[in-house]
């Protein structure tokens, strides 16, 4: 037997050399993706990223700087030039696209260049039919949270009517 392809595998790490990586190398790297949002589609159907930056390109009215990256199936990282697009966009979601839902989450560092797997969709909840005095925040988050965990609470406004509606997300 040819000794040239027996490796003792102790030894071959100790030839290796180690390679250190600071936080100011990656800092520029670490700004970008501070402006970027993790997204999946919900669908079984696969989308790519050339149809996801075409599409969302327009939707989110957006060109200057826009990119997008596959980070597996169906998951997104959306770049952006503004830190507005981000907030705006994230606030907005979840997101319709060709009757499927795309939602999107701030990418965070922790998350290992935001790789983690979006398994949650919030929604938006309306409580049509409550009587004026019940038309309060208050009873709205109580309601909200015998659903789930509460983002965000407000009154929804029926064009061209007075009534309010309690909705919560």
């Amino acid at each position: 037997m040819d000794d040239r392809h027996n490796h003792d595998s102790a030894s071959d790490y100790d030839n290796e050399e180690i390679i250190s990586i600071a936080e100011e190398d990656i800092s520029g790297g670490v700004n970008i993706c501070f402006k970027s949002l993790i997204g999946r589609v919900f669908a079984a159907r696969s989308f790519s990223v050339s149809t996801m930056k075409n599409a969302f390109k327009a939707i989110w009215n957006r060109s200057k700087g826009f990119q997008v990256e596959m980070k597996g199936h169906n998951q997104f990282q959306f770049f952006f030039d503004k830190e507005t697009d981000v907030v705006r966009i994230e606030r907005g979601s979840p997101w319709l696209f060709k009757n499927y839902i795309l939602h999107v989450q701030r990418w965070k560092a922790a998350e290992n260049s935001g790789e983690g797997v979006i398994t949650t969709i919030p929604i938006w909840v309306q409580f049509w039919g409550l009587p004026e005095q019940f038309k309060t925040l208050e009873v709205g988050s109580k309601l909200g949270r015998s659903l789930g965990e509460i983002e965000d609470i407000g009154f929804f406004q029926v064009r061209g009517k007075e009534t309010r509606i309690i909705k919560a997300k």
